[in-house]
């Protein structure tokens, strides 16, 4: 990191040169990245899914992901990754993973006229990598897009996405929902209560601040062992007395 954060300052018949405006742009890309980085982390941001195409080919639909740098990622049409098949790899698990292509591409010659040596350019591209699959595990902060599991001939037989990591992953402080100044790390206020009743005979959400909802287990968490523990703590205004305990679902 800097010592010092600078930007350019202009003042009127200032001679600029390459380097004055190679630095302005440097600015609000590190200034766009720190912010990136420190607000919203570093993971997959939307789409990126990785599907079967045939037996040996996945490909990458388009998406974009923040890497750890803060660098975004994007992917504008659809990529296909070749997975080394076949029965020497029968059963093998291969990672998918993408990262930001440094150094970025220099393309767009400028018109003949004005070209001064053949190799200008006038456009930084910013393009994605896709690193060949590997079956080693992925070093700390590399973005996996899936595992491609293969079958016992060595052809693709499932994609999984357990090892995705998406952003953000995680808020340092604390989160409001219908406050400004939330008081706990999540701090959820509204007004109202429950609704009138659906034909079902459910009741309907109205203001209620905060719904969950499940099939199974209404609220689960683990504990700092790793095991299953279930607590609720309810606090309530008015005419809602205020509970506290653990509850048995």
């Amino acid at each position: 990191m800097p010592d010092e954060i600078k930007r350019l300052h202009y003042y009127d018949q200032q001679f600029l040169r390459e380097p004055d405006f190679t630095d302005e742009q440097k600015y609000h890309m590190d200034m766009r990245r720190r912010l990136n980085r420190v607000l919203h982390g570093w993971g997959i941001v939307e789409g990126l899914k990785t599907v079967k195409k045939n037996n040996s080919t996945a490909t990458i639909r388009p998406g974009m992901a923040l890497d750890a740098d803060g660098r975004e990622i994007i992917v504008t049409q659809d990529q296909d990754v070749i997975i080394p098949g076949g029965p020497s790899n029968a059963n093998k698990t291969y990672y998918v993973t993408i990262k930001y292509k440094s150094p970025e591409d220099l393309t767009d010659p400028p018109p003949p006229q004005y070209m001064i040596d053949p190799s200008d350019r006038t456009r930084v591209t910013e393009r994605p990598e896709i690193p060949l699959p590997s079956l080693a595990t992925p070093a700390d902060r590399t973005l996996v897009l899936g595992t491609v599991v293969l079958d016992g001939s060595g052809n693709i037989l499932s994609i999984n996405e357990n090892a995705r990591q998406y952003a953000p992953k995680g808020i340092d402080g604390k989160l409001g929902v219908g406050t400004l100044n939330p008081l706990y790390r999540l701090h959820v206020t509204a007004s109202g209560g429950f609704g009138n009743e659906n034909a079902d005979g459910t009741s309907q959400a109205g203001s209620v601040p905060l719904v969950v909802q499940s099939d199974s287990t209404v609220f689960g968490a683990l504990n700092s062992h790793g095991r299953q523990a279930f607590a609720l703590n309810i606090e309530g205004n008015g005419a809602t007395s205020a509970a506290r305990g653990t509850p048995v679902f």
